[in-house]
């Protein structure tokens, strides 16, 4: 990169100044992102909502049938009843 180039950490992304003028968005990696989100990270009954301000929470789909389960959980999961991992992942 660049002399002038900085690099900002926003918990779900990094973004990374060019010059001054480019934005380069990364996701982190997936082993990143399991420590972080634990369990949810690959479960099949979990949404990722984010915000027009750049926010991202993990929504709980069991919780709208199962009041064991929180809406928005405390993250990282590292134990559930209801994961069940997602085929796609």
């Amino acid at each position: 990169m660049a002399s002038e180039s900085s690099i900002a950490r926003h918990g779900h992304a990094i973004l990374a100044r060019v010059d001054e003028e480019e934005i380069v968005r990364e996701r982190p990696d997936s082993r990143r992102e399991e420590e972080t989100i634990g369990l949810c990270a690959s479960c099949r009954h979990v949404r990722r909502v984010e915000t027009e301000r750049g926010s991202v929470f993990y929504r709980c789909t069991r919780a709208a049938t199962d009041p064991r389960f929180r809406k928005y959980p405390p993250l990282p999961v590292v134990r559930c009843e209801g994961y069940e991992a997602d085929e796609g992942s």
